[in-house]
């Protein structure tokens, strides 16, 4: 199977499956139970939407793009770090719905959210010159890249888990947040910084 027919195929999925008009953002899966509805990172949201901007459809791109101002600015904690998930209405934290870890953040889920970020807005001008990302983008990913920076001088690490209000590390001693260097790398050529 050629890659442009296996690409059709997942397009076509998310668009009929994945898409919620409602809310303006492709779903992780396509079940109720939040863990399929919105993640940052990980395994879904800003993620997809690079290919679906890169390759995609007219409509693809457009609805990638509604993520954006899906996530931004309401999508991050105090931190800087974005939300893990969230069904539209509210968001949630990466703490398996025990009541003491309800801040708990896995920091991977910010550190893929930060690389596919700025890779897309380096695409915007590389490939589609017409696509300009918002203020509010470009200032929450520079929020998320500075949570970053301060994390890693405060502890010398980046952790599994902060605490999506203040970044502080809850659970540490992990490669979990392993894109963080690739996504501040990113940063640092596209902030000048």
């Amino acid at each position: 199977l050629p890659f442009s027919e296996a690409f059709k195929i997942l397009k076509e999925k998310y668009n009929r499956d994945n898409w919620r008009e409602d809310k303006g953002f492709y779903t992780v899966g396509v079940g109720e139970i939040v863990h399929a509805i919105w993640q940052i990172g990980w395994v879904g949201g800003m993620m997809v939407t690079c290919p679906l901007i890169l390759a995609g459809d007219e409509i693809s791109r457009q609805r990638a793009l509604r993520n954006f101002d899906f996530i931004f600015p309401k999508g991050q904690g105090s931190s800087g770090f974005f939300h893990g998930m969230g069904d539209g209405e509210r968001w949630y934290g990466d703490g398996f719905n025990f009541p003491h870890a309800k801040n708990w953040h896995l920091i991977r889920k910010s550190a893929d959210a930060l690389y596919f970020l700025l890779k897309q807005f380096i695409l915007f001008q590389s490939q589609h010159h017409a696509l300009e990302p918002k203020a509010a983008w470009v200032e929450g990913t520079r929020k998320c890249a500075d949570a970053f920076v301060r994390l890693w001088k405060r502890s010398g690490q980046f952790g599994q888990f902060v605490d999506i209000e203040t970044g502080n590390i809850i659970v540490g001693g992990s490669t979990s947040a392993s894109m963080a260097p690739a996504g501040l790398a990113l940063a640092s050529q596209y902030f000048n910084c």
